[in-house]
């Protein structure tokens, strides 16, 4: 039986994503992510605690442009990798492989210029209807 190793996150860059170019024009992003839970403890104060999430996306055009600060969201899977160290000890890391990413927000408001803007939609519904003659109905 095959199992499941799904991932979905959503937090906050930690710092600007890392770009490199691998072999065949295919490239690599790395960047970290922080998400946060809060909780009550016995003395009823609120306490929060930072999970810190490596991240690497192979070909992710939206990955590249990630920069401290950002809300990204990730999904992907979950892969462990054994590594030797300079000291010779073995060490192991666990990153999520991301098969998708979408830049969720921006850490500035300048930024936020950039992105085309769309005017407001004040049609009515009646303003939204099509008149379709009654013979052309499909009913």
């Amino acid at each position: 039986m095959n199992g499941i190793n799904k991932v979905i996150l959503l937090g906050t860059c930690g710092g600007d994503a890392v770009h490199k170019p691998i072999s065949n024009n295919n490239t690599i992003t790395t960047f970290s992510i922080a998400t946060n839970e809060s909780y009550q403890d016995k003395q009823r104060n609120w306490q929060t605690v930072t999970e810190w999430h490596n991240i690497k996306a192979f070909n992710s055009l939206a990955a590249k442009t990630l920069a401290k600060g950002d809300i990204v969201y990730v999904e992907g899977k979950i892969k462990k990798s054994t590594f030797d160290k300079k000291d010779g000890t073995k060490g192991q890391s666990v990153d999520v492989i991301a098969t998708r990413v979408i830049k969720a927000s921006y850490k500035d408001k300048d930024t936020l210029d950039q992105i085309p803007q769309y005017p407001e939609d004040n049609s009515t519904y009646e303003d939204r209807m099509i008149d379709v003659p009654e013979q052309d109905m499909p009913f």
